[in-house]
């Protein structure tokens, strides 16, 4: 009997050899502990928890094997029978993932039984979202004390992650984890394990378990397979922080951003940063609108939104939400009073030569091109026997006025303003001869409507006589 067992076994594993050659199939799938109980085709998935194998008699046994570490034997309560010819499916899903499991399989045909090992996976697992990097830490052991200590930034495809109903997914993506921002946004909960290894084979595996036992009075050998997926760990990701609350006065084109705050202007041409990240701002500090289109130097739109965000706190807290806020920057007098077709018309006051030429505020009047009406007249009266400025406001928006001293002067720096409401006539007074008059469209905090930039109306040029 023993010579017949020899020689099978010898016929088996030559056509095995010549098998390998072909398909790549290891001659370990003629050793005599499978073929002897009638089994073959044995595969393994741990991920999907599932054996497959196909018993030669027609009738496949399976069961979940007991061992006796004193005796040295491994038993089976009860046998789960598979009947056909084809490939059966085991599910391993009922299986405790955390002790060593043992899947015993047998033929009808045959008296002996092979053994798979299905090795304990760590215990516990210890995993931690950090939502300053969108990055999870994760460590495995025998406890909660080791796994903690041995967690760290996963630089592996060792672990897989899922949402609450989704599908299992890796953690590790080609050399860096997943993108997990996605999941910031409102926030998550996701479970993470170590991955078991798909598409184990048992009948291939080279590695036996050097355990001594023995099925009845039978020796058998013991294949390692590989461990189920580990224990999952629940990570709860934060969703992002509400965005800053920002100081905006439309009025006096001022924005005060909070200290340890990120910004960024964002217009029709893209996202505009500084050196490929949002511009730092530690302290609490003061901004004009204006100032934003110098700072990213964006020159060819006048319209943008600003947004403001809370700096990332590095290992606590990610970056908050963006806080946007609309920018319309008005051209003042030349965008909202001279549109298309409107004009300014001067002339020198009546009766009298002019010192300057051009480039003076004399009699004046904004004409409106659809209907010609007069928007805005000037001239100039005696307030008080001094000199002085008058203008009357015909259209329907609210201006304000201001001067300088210098004639030269490009804008009014800590200046009076004067404010000019529709239908109203004001008088700039105390500006001395070639003094600059500016004038812009006021802006409207109710409405959010920003202040204009100041825009030179001119310069004083009061009427004088002289003699030739």
């Amino acid at each position: 009997m023993q010579f017949k067992k020899l020689l099978k076994c010898s016929i088996f594993a030559a056509a095995a050899a010549i098998c390998a050659a072909a398909t790549t199939v290891s001659v370990q799938a003629a050793d005599c502990s499978f073929l002897d109980s009638g089994i073959s085709n044995v595969t393994i998935d741990t991920n999907k928890q599932e054996l497959k194998a196909t018993a030669t008699g027609g009738e496949l046994l399976a069961g979940i094997g007991k061992v006796n570490t004193k005796k040295g034997t491994i038993t089976v309560s009860a046998w789960d029978s598979y009947t056909g010819t084809n490939a059966h499916t085991i599910d391993l899903s009922k299986l405790n993932n955390t002790k060593d499991n043992y899947i015993v399989l047998a033929s009808n045909s045959k008296a002996d039984v092979s053994v798979i090992k299905i090795p304990a996976a760590d215990k516990a697992i210890s995993a931690k979202f950090d939502p300053s990097t969108s990055k999870i830490s994760v460590g495995t052991g025998q406890n909660a004390a080791a796994a903690k200590s041995a967690a760290k930034e996963i630089t592996n495809d060792a672990f897989e992650y899922r949402t609450a109903y989704g599908n299992w997914k890796n953690l590790q993506a080609t050399s860096a984890q997943v993108d997990l921002t996605l999941y910031q946004h409102e926030g998550a909960t996701l479970y993470v394990r170590a991955k078991g290894t798909t598409g184990a084979t048992a009948t291939s595996l080279s590695n036996q378990s050097d355990e001594k036992l023995t099925y009845g009075e039978q020796p058998v050998k013991v294949y390692i397979g590989d461990s189920l997926p580990g224990k999952e760990a629940k990570v709860a990701i934060p969703a992002d922080p509400k965005g800053p609350s920002v100081s905006v006065n439309y009025t006096t084109d001022t924005i005060i951003l909070p200290k340890n705050t990120e910004y960024r202007l964002v217009t029709e041409s893209g996202i505009k940063e500084k050196d490929g990240k949002p511009a730092e701002n530690l302290t609490k500090e003061y901004y004009s609108a204006s100032f934003m289109f110098y700072e990213f130097n964006e020159t060819s739109n006048k319209n943008g939104v600003l947004e403001v965000r809370t700096a990332a706190k590095p290992g606590k807290k990610a970056a908050s939400k963006w806080t946007r806020i609309a920018i319309k920057m008005e051209e003042g007098f030349a965008t909202n009073l001279l549109q298309p077709g409107n004009t300014l018309d001067t002339k020198p006051t009546s009766g009298e030569s002019k010192e300057y030429g051009g480039k003076g505020v004399a009699l004046a009047t904004l004409k409106e091109s659809l209907d010609g009406s007069s928007v805005l007249e000037i001239e100039y009266v005696k307030s008080k026997k001094k000199d002085a400025l008058k203008i009357q406001n015909n259209g329907s928006l609210t201006y304000e006025v201001s001067t300088m001293a210098e004639k030269d002067a490009t804008e009014p720096i800590d200046a009076k303003i004067q404010k000019l409401a529709p239908g109203k006539t004001i008088l700039v007074t105390g500006a001395p001869d070639e003094s600059s008059v500016f004038i812009r469209t006021a802006g409207n905090q109710k409405a959010k409507q920003w202040v204009g930039r100041f825009e030179k109306l001119g310069i004083m040029d009061y009427p004088k006589t002289y003699t030739p």
